[in-house]
Parts: structure tokens; sequence; C-alpha cells
């Protein structure tokens, strides 16, 4: 039977089909384009403090360190993206072996199907108990019915949005390794490259996870199928279905997170990225201001040189708080 909520997967694939085939080709080329001019920068910035400084052997190192970088961040570039599709594909496909359930019920409709076939019985029960001859056992089927439908909605939701965020990364996050070539924003490599793998774990848990409660929910769904004539004067059964669907969800939203937070890197280094990344600007643009200055001479430049270096480190403790 069709599920009918194929809108969810519908949703889904039309946002893998926009990620993989709108963002993706256009990403990589803008990307490789502003890779080249960041490490034009990068040339151009470290000629200028051989020409202030004379100091040749520090030409060397970053001439030689922005080369390297600039290749890796190339090759990362044409082949990164097949690589952590392969691995997502992996964890995928590990999951669903895991989980022993087939690929079409192991999706956001199928996970929302499941929960309508509970309802349903629900709604069988509600009738039996009739809002004439016994409302408030058809109030609590009812209420238990919408509880257990918001819970496996909302499992069906997050593992949606987890599959899309996944692919967001992999595709649309890989632009940001265009501004790594540069010494100070060389963490954004392997930032995005534990964050892919922080999703991928996170959605193997996902998929661990939903099939035991899909597992638990078809258990609920043939037990109470057989008792459904008894489910108004039987308020353990109502109240089963209810609790263990909030726990299902929970579980959901809990453990996969967990896991994913085990990853170095995972959980909550994703928000204070840009703060790091900007701080680090601001420290080398304040040594760098520091060093040239000094390196022209005079009192004055020397002065104002110390003076703004002060004041960028005074920005970048403020940033890293």
């Amino acid at each position: 039977m069709t599920p009918q909520f194929q809108f969810l997967n519908t949703a889904l694939g039309d946002y893998e089909t926009a990620i993989q085939g709108v963002w993706a080709p256009v990403l990589q080329a803008q990307g490789i384009q502003i890779l080249l001019a960041v490490g034009a920068i990068a040339f151009a910035v470290y000629a200028i403090q051989l020409l202030t400084t004379h100091d040749l052997p520090t030409f060397i190192l970053g001439f030689g360190y922005t080369i390297v970088s600039l290749s890796v961040l190339h090759a990362v570039f044409l082949y990164g993206q097949d690589l952590a599709i392969d691995l997502l594909n992996g964890f995928l496909s590990w999951g669903q072996q895991v989980s022993g359930l087939s690929p079409e019920t192991l999706t956001p409709s199928g996970v929302m199907e499941q929960g309508l076939q509970l309802m349903r019985i629900f709604w069988n029960a509600a009738g039996e108990a009739s809002w004439w001859i016994a409302p408030m056992s058809a109030i609590e089927d009812l209420v238990c019915s919408a509880v257990v439908v918001v819970a496996f909605a909302t499992a069906s939701i997050i593992y949606l949005l987890a599959l899309v965020e996944v692919w967001a990364l992999i595709i649309g996050a890989s632009v940001l390794l265009a501004f790594a070539p540069l010494p100070w924003t060389w963490n954004i490599f392997p930032g995005w490259g534990l964050r892919v793998l922080a999703s991928c774990v996170k959605t193997f848990f996902l998929l661990a996870v939903i099939a035991l409660g899909m597992t638990e929910a078809s258990g609920w769904t043939v037990s109470m199928t057989a008792t459904s004539g008894s489910i108004p004067e039987n308020i353990s059964l109502m109240m089963q279905a209810v609790v263990e669907s909030l726990l299902f969800v929970g579980f959901v939203y809990y453990i996969p997170r967990l896991m994913a937070s085990l990853v170095t890197g995972g959980a909550g280094a994703a928000i204070t990225a840009g703060e790091t990344i900007l701080a680090g600007i601001v420290a080398e643009g304040a040594d760098q201001a520091a060093t040239g200055a000094k390196a022209i001479g005079g009192a004055a430049a020397k002065a104002a040189a110390d003076g703004g270096a002060k004041a960028f480190k005074k920005v970048q403790e403020m940033l890293m708080r």
C-alpha cells in the first residue's frame, strides 16, 4: 500500500535532487575560482611581508604552505564530495542492515504511516465507544490518537531534516573550503570533514533508533488490532501506546545527537566556528600590522602599529569569550 504521506518522501527527493543537481556544479565551479583568488591574495601577503621584513625563510615557508594547501583543497573540491557521498551511503547501508527493515519502510513517509496505522485503531475504538454512549472514552481515544500521530510525525520530520542536513553539508558547505588555504583559516577544512562525519553518524543512529521504534509499533498494531473492542474500557492499552510513542520520539531526538557529539567538533563546534575563524583572522592581522610597521621603522609607526595590535587583540579576546 502506498503511504498516505508519500509527499514526505517526495519532498526529500526534491531537496536531494536540487542539492546534487543545482548546488553541486555551481558551488564547485565558483569554489575553485574563490580558492584561486584567495591563494593569490596569500601570495601577495607573503610578498609584501618579504619586502617589508626581508625575512626570506618565512617567505619560503609561507609560499610552500600556500602551494601545498591549494593543491590539497583543489583535490578536495574535485573528489571530496564523491568521497563524502560514499561515506554517507555506507552509513545508510549499514543502518538498513542493522534495522532489518526494507528501504521502502525505513523512510520519512514510512514512519508517518506507522503512526497513522495506530491512529486508525484508536479511531475504530472510539467508534466502538460511541460519542453518545461513552463520550469520555471517545475523548480519551481522540487525545491518545492525536498524541501518537504527533509523535510519529515529529520523528519522521526529524529524520527528513537529518538527511537534508547531511546533503547540505556535503555539497553546500564545501564551498567554505575555498577560504581555507590561509594559515589562520585552515581549520575550516578539518572542521568540515568532522562535521560531515558527525552528520553521517547521526543519520546511522537515526536509522537504528527508528527501526527499533517501527518494530515496537508493529507489535502494538497487531496487539491492539486484536483487542480494539476493549480499548475504550482498558485505558492501559492507550497509555502504553502514548507513553511508548513519546519515548520513541525522545530517543529519535536524543540518541543520534548524543552519538554525533562524540565525533570531535561535531556538536557545538559549528556554533562558534565563525567566531573562531574571525578571531584568528583578527589575530593574524594584528601580528602582520605590528611586524610590518616595525620593519619600516619610525617611532610613530611603531606606536600606531602596537596600538592597533593591542586593539585587535582586545577584539580577539572579546570574540573568544
